[in-house]
């Protein structure tokens, strides 16, 4: 039997699955960043020239809309992650510190990528949609574990209560301009709520994200393959927990200083 063969198997390790996510993230933000640069450069060029758009340009757009509809899957399995780290983490308050302070470590190089400033409130950067859901989560597990009881007045005050927490935090994140907005934050609540159902879980936010941003967000759903293989273990990695953290900000200001590069060569 292949490796291959052996570990689809077993099923896909946590660990494995932030690989993942990292990855289609990665490809997607090459895509927004440098492939549709590329697209635009090359189309320009023959639109200067009286010419018809190219077909290396024609091939580059294909590329990037791939590449975009590859990083729709990213998100969903980042969310289920901070669901799980929310599960096994030693220390909820030190994750949630550790997400908070990336979250401010990433936004100069966030936006100098995105709009080429180093600030600006328009934009938040993925780490506050996970933070502010990691938060929500771990303030609603509170309330339920201190108000759950069997008499149907608590149970009707408890889903009073956890409903306007949930509507606040994703307000907020919303109110914030956070990278997939209320949305994110309500998918990471849905994914908590239904965390002994995984892939119907993973299935239930797919559908609230595709609804709320359309068929950009459909193929979100290829995550639920993911999942459906996920064996619950946190399998081994070689890689220190920071270098996932780090690796959101450095990556974005090494395409933000790639993408400065082909600027001053090629201009446009």
């Amino acid at each position: 039997m292949s490796n291959l063969a052996v570990q689809f198997k077993k099923g896909i390790t946590s660990s494995q699955l932030k690989n993942f996510a990292i990855l289609f993230m990665v490809i997607d933000h090459i895509g927004y960043e440098i492939v549709y640069y590329l697209y635009y450069l090359i189309d320009m060029q023959a639109q200067d020239a009286g010419q018809p758009t190219p077909a290396i340009a024609s091939a580059l757009l294909m590329t990037y809309d791939i590449m975009r509809v590859i990083g729709r899957i990213a998100f969903p399995l980042f969310s289920f992650m901070i669901v799980q780290g929310f599960i096994y983490t030693r220390n909820r308050k030190k994750y949630l510190m550790r997400l908070a302070i990336f979250a401010l470590i990433s936004e100069i190089p966030y936006d100098l990528m995105l709009i080429g400033t180093p600030f600006t409130l328009d934009y938040q950067n993925v780490f506050f949609t996970l933070s502010l859901g990691l938060l929500c989560i771990i303030i609603l597990d509170h309330l339920i574990n201190c108000l759950s009881k069997h008499t149907t007045k608590d149970i009707i005050l408890l889903v009073i209560i956890c409903a306007a927490i949930t509507a606040g935090f994703s307000w907020f994140d919303h109110f914030i301009h956070g990278d997939y907005g209320w949305p994110g934050v309500l998918a990471i609540v849905i994914l908590y709520f239904l965390r002994s159902k995984p892939v119907i879980s993973m299935i239930a936010a797919c559908a609230l994200l595709s609804l709320c941003y359309g068929t950009f967000e459909v193929p979100c759903f290829i995550a639920v393959l993911f999942i459906f293989l996920y064996n619950g273990q946190k399998g081994h990695s070689r890689l220190s927990k920071y270098f996932f953290y780090a690796f959101y900000p450095a990556h974005l200001f090494l395409l933000w200083v790639i993408f400065e590069i082909m600027i001053r060569f090629w201009g446009y």
